[in-house]
This record gives structure tokens, sequence and C-alpha cells, in this order.
């Protein structure tokens, strides 16, 4: 990766294209050799070249390719690393290597070299190499053909018809293997930062309710607010014109994915949520002056007090009291998050 960090070739063929996936892989002995190397001489240049295709085309996605082990390890490299001396090893520090690239990333991977592992385990007599112990054959190209394949179109690869040159069951044996290992974990290799995420919070004041997107940085998000109401935008707030329960969809794109949420939203009165609490909570002393004991069936996670112009002020504990703030005589409701949910509560301030 060091060379093509730095190569006007490489940067040129990078910002040429509007890339859906840009594949990086390192030689399977530098990304081999341990901790210190990987991290002097992998991993600045790994990044280097990830920001590169990020600035170029924010959409695009780097790919790291989890390459596998050679036939009976690392001769040449036996003596002064000893954990390359077979196969298992090799490969299992060549696994770490690419699982901390693509973590420090932020980035999927194609674990190629995983499946490679699987498929020796289960047919150790049945080879994927070349002559020379490090390149694939025919049988490994297909590994490696059917591993990208689900990564990228993220579907079963059991589907694929498509046999090379190779027998029909050891083709099938293959796709088998990628749907078990790849297709049914996806979530483990498929961390693009440019996927939709559609999650999102909500408070509500009454009537208002306020929505936050979890993830504000998105192509576009668009809010279905249950009540004929559409909008945009990753903070919208919405007034209802009356209580009630309101499925609220959030649908987001981004770069070429889409996903959608839902949550119901219960908006009650003031009124029924204050007759509500008085068989929830007990709080005295009422009227208060300067502080306000909370006794509440389930435990109390945050409380505020509104007046009745709509100003509202953070309570602070203390012990098993809350401290009211310095504030003009007079009637306000106090807005208690509980484990439960919400609850209000009318207290006079003296």
């Amino acid at each position: 990766m060091m060379n093509h960090a730095a190569d006007p070739t490489t940067l040129n063929k990078i910002a040429s294209s509007s890339w859906d996936f840009v594949t990086l892989q390192g030689q399977s002995q530098e990304t081999s050799l341990g901790a210190a190397f990987l991290h002097a001489d992998v991993h600045p240049f790994a990044k280097a070249l990830c920001d590169s295709i990020r600035s170029a085309h924010p959409c695009a996605e780097p790919l790291f390719y989890l390459t596998w082990g050679r036939e009976n390890g690392d001769a040449s490299n036996c003596s002064a690393s000893p954990w390359v001396c077979t196969y298992e090893r090799m490969d299992s520090a060549i696994q770490h290597s690419y699982q901390e690239l693509t973590d420090s990333n932020r980035c999927s991977l194609a674990p190629v070299g995983h499946v490679w592992r699987q498929f020796r385990r289960k047919w150790p007599g049945i080879g994927l190499y070349t002559s020379d112990g490090s390149h694939p054959n025919a049988r490994g190209s297909y590994v490696a053909a059917c591993t990208f394949y689900t990564l990228i179109f993220k579907k079963d690869p059991t589907a694929i018809s498509f046999d090379h040159s190779l027998s029909p069951q050891i083709a099938d044996s293959i796709r088998m293997l990628a749907k078990a290992y790849v297709y049914d974990s996806l979530a483990l290799w498929d961390r693009s930062d440019n996927k939709a995420d559609a999650a999102f919070q909500y408070s509500v004041n009454g009537l208002q309710v306020q929505f936050t997107a979890d993830r504000p940085a998105q192509d576009s998000l668009f809010w279905d607010l249950g009540d004929g109401t559409t909008v945009s935008g990753s903070q919208p707030s919405h007034s209802y014109a009356n209580a009630g329960s309101y499925t609220v969809r959030l649908n987001t794109y981004n770069c070429s994915d889409t996903t959608s949420s839902t949550q119901t939203v219960s908006i009650a009165s003031q009124a029924s949520a204050i007759e509500h609490s008085n068989k929830e909570i007990t709080l005295y002393p009422n009227p208060a002056r300067d502080e306000v004991k909370i006794e509440s069936n389930s435990a109390v996670l945050d409380v505020e007090i509104w007046s009745a112009l709509g100003r509202r002020l953070r309570l602070t504990q203390s012990s098993d009291r809350w401290l009211l703030p310095n504030i003009s005589a007079g009637s306000y409701v106090l807005k208690i998050t509980t484990v439960k949910g919400l609850l209000w509560r009318r207290i006079q301030i003296d």
C-alpha cells in the first residue's frame, strides 16, 4: 500500500471515475509481520488511500480484501517472525491485521481468507493454491469471486449458476461456504460509513414533539409524522393538534442506500398527564421554595420545571431531593422523566 498511496497513476485512477467500491489489498507478507511493521508501514498508507478515495468520491466505499496465509507458511520470514511458520498462524496474523485496518478506517471487509480457511478445514485434500503455494488456482479464485459478490451485492451466493471451470459439486460447496460465512453474517463485514441510518429519538412536551435523527449527516431525511404532515431535515419539531398515538416514519437516503424506521409517539393532553401522574408519583412540599422531594414507583431520571410562558429549567438532584432554581413565585409544571416514561405534575413556588 505504501507505493500506491503516493503513486500518481493510482491516485489519478481513483479520481478518474465515480467508483462504487475501491478495493485495497496488501501483499500477504506485509500484513502478517506483526504489529510494529503494520503500524509503521501499512496503517498510514492505508489511511491515506481511504482518505483519497473519500475525498474524490464521498459515496465511494474503500473495501479491504482479506487475503490468506501461504499454503505452508512463510519460510523466508519464519526465523524472524515465528508466527508465520505455519499456514494457520500466518493466516491468523493476516486476519487480525485486516480487522485492525477495517476498524480504524471505518471500512467494509471482503473476508476471502476467512472463507478460504473454512474450505481448507473441510476439504484439506482439495487445493486452492497454484504451484507457488501463494497465489490462487481456479478454486481459490472462485472462493474470492463468491465472497466479493456476496458482500458487494448483498445477495445469497447459492443462487449463482456460473461454475467457472469447476465441477458442480466443488462450485456448490464454495457457494455454500460463502453463504454461511459471509451472507449469513453480513453485519460483521459490511461496515460502510455510507449506509443509510433511520434510527431516531424524540421528546414530548405537551402537544409539541422534537424529533432528532441519530445520524444527521445523510443525503436526505424525510419524515411522515403520522397526522398527514411530512417534513425533511434532521431535527424537525412538530405541534400535533390533538392528543393521541401517531405512527412516525423516518425514511433516509445516503449514497445508494435507503432505509426506514417507525415509532409510535403517544401524546396525552397535559391535564390527563397530570392526572395520571398523581397516581404514579408524590412530591412534597407543595407549595415549595428551595427544593422538592419526589417519590415515584419507578426511578426518576430527570426533572424539568416549566413556566406558563414556556420557559424551561432543569433541576439538580441532591441526595433524594431536587433543588429548585431561583425563580419567581407562582404556578409551574414539573416534567418528570422516569424509567417508565414522562409524568407531569403541578407545583406552586412560594
